[in-house]
């Protein structure tokens, strides 16, 4: 956005605002959004080869909003007066929450003379950029008095979310296989965020008692948050589970990894110029803030099952 104010004998004053907003989510809330799946529920089967349940999901946001404004404001005449006003806000607004599951439970009966694979799989990632930018130009000329007000102001936020469960389990089962059981649930997340402000803001006033007077404000903020919960267990429901590998080993294993590359980065610049007798001042802000959490819950176990492993393991 570009804006010019041109005032003769008088005065003049350029205003101009810029916004810039990107949303993007993949599913909803509370780590039950989008779902994927891979399960033998309630179910008796006698298999002659091999049992692999997979379940992997990789959900993606690639997101950038940036807002960019100009503004000049020039007043001639015996009093110039020039007044310009620019402000920029940018935001970028990104949610991945998913669900992956991949077991046997609910009372199933599973006999196989091969191995059993069990494994849930979910990546999860989140490149953000967010910034905004503002310059404002202020000029008065006047015979007897010139007066230059110049006032630009940029925001940039970036909030980005990732709330992750992965689940690979044997629960409530009878399970018998000749071969190895293999139960894997593995989880990888990671967000990289920028967000960043910046301003330049210049006044300049001609004459006997010039007055000249530049404000610059700039604000950014990060917000980056990962909810991770990976889990690979055994269990039993009112009866104890059983699982029995006759010429193999029993396996159960867990594993995460989490990062946040965040960046928050502001910027001014502020000049007042007066010339003459007279007054020329510059007034800066900067806040600029980034906010990183990372909760993560990883869990293998084997809880009210009886196991047999022919290898010990």
């Amino acid at each position: 956005i570009f804006a010019v104010a041109l005032g003769l004998e008088t005065g003049a004053v350029g205003a101009s605002v810029g916004a810039s907003l990107a949303i993007n989510e993949i599913g909803s809330g509370g780590g039950s959004g989008q779902g994927v799946q891979a399960l033998i529920d309630n179910s008796a089967l006698s298999v002659a080869g091999d049992v692999v349940l997979e379940a992997r999901s990789a959900s993606q946001i690639d997101a950038a909003a940036v807002g960019v404004v100009v503004t000049v404001g020039a007043g001639l005449g015996d009093v110039g007066v020039g007044v310009a006003l620019a402000g920029s806000g940018a935001a970028a607004v990104n949610r991945i929450s998913e669900t992956v599951a991949a077991g046997i439970g609910n009372g199933s009966r599973v006999d196989t003379a091969g191995a059993v694979s069990i494994s849930a799989d979910s990546d999860s990632q989140i490149t953000a950029d967010g910034g905004g930018v503002a310059a404002a130009v202020a000029v008065g000329v006047g015979g007897v008095s010139g007066v230059a007000v110049s006032v630009s102001a940029a925001l940039a936020v970036a909030i980005n979310d990732i709330d992750s469960t992965t689940r690979a389990f044997l629960d409530d089962v009878s399970l018998i296989a000749d071969g190895d059981v293999d139960i894997h649930a593995t989880s990888s997340t990671a967000i990289s965020a920028l967000s960043f402000g910046g301003v330049f803001s210049t006044a300049v006033s001609v004459g006997l008692v010039p007055v000249a007077v530049a404000l610059a404000g700039v604000g950014a903020i990060a917000n980056n948050d990962i909810r991770q919960v990976t889990e690979a267990f055994i269990a039993g429901g009112d009866l104890p589970a059983s699982v029995t590998s006759s010429s193999g080993s029993v396996r159960v294993l867990a594993t995460n990894d989490a990062a946040i590359l965040a960046q928050a980065i502001g910027g001014n610049v502020a000049v007042g110029v007066a010339v003459g007798i007279g007054v020329g001042a510059t007034i800066n802000i900067t806040q600029v803030r980034s906010e990183n959490s990372i909760d993560q819950q990883v869990r293998s176990h084997i809880d009210k099952a009886q196991v047999l492993a022919s290898n010990g393991e």
